[in-house]
């Protein structure tokens, strides 16, 4: 019961150890693992935050570290003095002072005596007589020994019934007996080294992954499993490569906050390893700024988890945070080279907008897909749902706001997603856009202006209607105006309800999509659909589902009750629509399973899952 109450990690794990030692299971012993659970997930957070090489300060003139600076310096003085001491070469694992002698390890075995000395510390699929390490208590030796029986067993080097319960056991005496901890990295590491079964070493990584997430390794032994994993991170390629960064960020996170996690993670948890990779993720705003570098998350972190983590970094306070969502940005073919197979897909040369990710699915799994597809990616923190009767409302939270700020200006003056409507409007975004650019250095006389290119920050759809001369005499009255005002809230504030105003743009908070049409329509009255040009960009927003030329000039809209199914392939994407077009139809009289009541719109695309995300978003919104 004092369990319950307790605010450490150590008190609630040891009455949860103890109770499990008993064989214990009722709710308070549930009721006392899921306040373990949840103050790691704090105390992961909190690692994350302290880790990661910077949070931004959302004024675009400074960053902040997510720790003051006294202690960011001391725990990156401390990562490097560990790294350098770890590369070097007398920290071999195979130097540890505290191996056994292989003649010891093999002492009282007549039959298989030379056997276990050739496979002292490589791979193999027999029992160890031992611990590979000298024991100060005998009854360690027993657990190192069971230690490698749960190590086959979820490699799958041994058949055996639920793996995932072997690597349980494992992570729990590892967080129990402090001694065994060496013993265990080394036993993980001499089962995948010379291992001939791919799928036994990835396993055998997920396992050094699941440990370095959860107890560090010993002082003693420390800058050893640093050296091995410098050495993978280094001299291998593909997944153990990326396995080793996982694993020297993860222990970096353990080390620096000088305590192991505490928590055993689930059966569930173990599982998500065969479905997806532990990875490091970086996010970025907006802008290209970093908002967390290298992140550690597990395989069963969802996106919506991650994003909890990102806005709580960020510490914001408006109560729309739920409309915000993380963008997967398609960078190109690595290397700008495409293979001949990628050139035969329908898509080829279609461009790929940002993939609004859903708060069920996996940055892991994006990874794995972008890898396969050889895609370079980033993924990118910003508003996903637009709600006018919502966003309308001012917000108070300053950080919220620069948010908004960065993804209004990128819409109007970087991509054109967002259409300027007029030329003075043009001129007075363009100009809030310099102003809170340069702040104090913003050019002031017309020849400034010229060589800061002020054309940049004109809208796409104006800005080769003038020379550079006759936009910077333009601008420079209002330039020399909004440099009086002295107040970058106003001016953001400003911008973005200028941007998000019907009477002066088009299309604010619409997500695009590049893609050719595949149907034809024989019926009159969809001449309109049968006529449309065969490069296409569909828009989704609030108000519902707009069909619109390369110039984003709208040609047909449906809403989102006009849609009765939706679904696509991996190069197309097709929407039922409720026929509301023809005239001689009552549209409240529609049976959606009518196939004459009904248009099948079909495209080519390479992006029919973000197609059918976002619909699936927009009408769980507006349902709520």
């Amino acid at each position: 019961t004092k369990a319950l109450t307790s605010h450490t990690i150590k008190e609630v794990r040891n009455a949860l150890s103890d109770a499990e030692d008993l064989q214990l299971d009722n709710d308070l012993v549930n009721a006392i693992r899921e306040k373990l659970k949840n103050m790691k997930e704090q105390h992961r957070d909190e690692n994350n935050s302290n880790n990661t090489h910077g949070i931004m300060d959302l004024n675009r003139t400074s960053i902040k570290s997510s720790t003051p600076l006294t202690s960011f310096a001391d725990v990156e003085a401390a990562r490097i003095k560990r790294a350098e001491l770890a590369n070097n070469a007398r920290y071999n694992y195979k130097n540890y002072p505290h191996l056994r002698n292989v003649n010891n390890f093999a002492r009282g075995q007549i039959f298989r005596r030379q056997a276990l000395k050739d496979s002292f510390l490589v791979f193999t699929t027999d029992d160890i007589p031992k611990s590979l390490t000298e024991m100060k208590f005998p009854e360690h030796n027993k657990h190192a020994i069971q230690v490698f029986k749960d190590i086959i067993g979820y490699m799958g080097d041994r058949i055996v019934q639920y793996p995932a319960t072997f690597a349980q056991d494992l992570i729990h005496k590892g967080i129990k007996y402090k001694e065994l901890r060496p013993e265990i990295y080394l036993q993980i590491i001499k089962q995948i080294t010379n291992n001939p079964r791919p799928e036994s070493v990835a396993k055998g990584w997920q396992l050094l992954c699941m440990c370095a997430s959860t107890f560090p390794p010993g002082s003693e032994f420390e800058h050893y499993l640093l050296h091995f994993m410098y050495e993978k991170k280094n001299k291998s390629k593909g997944a153990i490569s990326e396995y080793a960064k996982y694993c020297l960020r993860a222990l970096e996170s353990l080390l620096n906050s000088g305590e192991d996690s505490g928590f055993v993670p689930s059966t569930k948890e173990i599982e998500s390893y065969r479905d997806r990779p532990p990875i490091l993720a970086t996010i970025k705003l907006v802008d290209d700024r970093i908002l967390a570098e290298d992140v550690p998350i597990t395989p069963d972190c969802n996106v919506g988890k991650v994003l909890e983590m990102c806005l709580s970094w960020l510490n914001l306070k408006d109560t729309r945070l739920n409309t915000l969502g993380i963008f997967v940005y398609d960078l190109g073919d690595v290397n700008d080279r495409s293979t001949s197979e990628q050139m035969k897909q329908p898509y080829y040369d279609l461009p790929r907008t940002p993939r609004p990710l859903r708060n069920e699915d996996y940055l892991g799994d994006m990874i794995v897909q972008k890898s396969r597809q050889r895609r370079c990616f980033k993924f990118v923190l910003k508003k996903k749902i637009f709600i006018p009767n919502i966003d309308e409302t001012p917000t108070k939270d300053p950080i919220y706001q620069s948010l908004l700020y960065l993804q209004a200006e990128n819409d109007v003056i970087y991509d054109g997603t967002i259409v300027v409507k007029s030329e003075e409007c043009a001129i007075k975004l363009a100009a809030e856009s310099m102003v809170l650019a340069f702040a104090k250095e913003t050019p002031t006389t017309i020849n400034e202006l010229i060589e800061t290119d002020v054309d940049e920050f004109i809208s796409p759809n104006f800005r080769e209607k003038k020379t550079k001369e006759e936009w910077a005499t333009l601008l420079l009255p209002v330039v020399n105006d909004l440099l009086a005002v002295e107040d970058p809230d106003r001016l953001q504030r400003e911008f973005i309800k200028r941007s998000s105003s019907e009477e002066h743009c088009k299309w604010y908070g619409t997500h695009w999509f590049h893609c050719y049409k595949n149907c034809n329509f024989t019926k009159p009255h969809l001449k309109n659909l049968q006529d449309l040009p065969n490069e296409l960009l569909l828009g989704f927003n609030y108000h519902g589902f707009h069909i619109c030329n390369m110039n984003r000039e709208c040609i047909i809209d449906f809403e989102y009750a006009d849609i009765s199914k939706w679904g696509g392939s991996s190069s197309q994407f097709s929407i039922i629509l409720l026929d509301t077009l023809d005239s001689s139809i009552n549209k409240d009289n529609i049976q959606d399973d009518v196939d004459c009541n009904t248009i099948e719109f079909c495209v080519i695309t390479a992006q029919a899952p973000d197609i059918a995300g976002i619909i699936s978003d927009y009408i769980t919104a507006l349902m709520e």
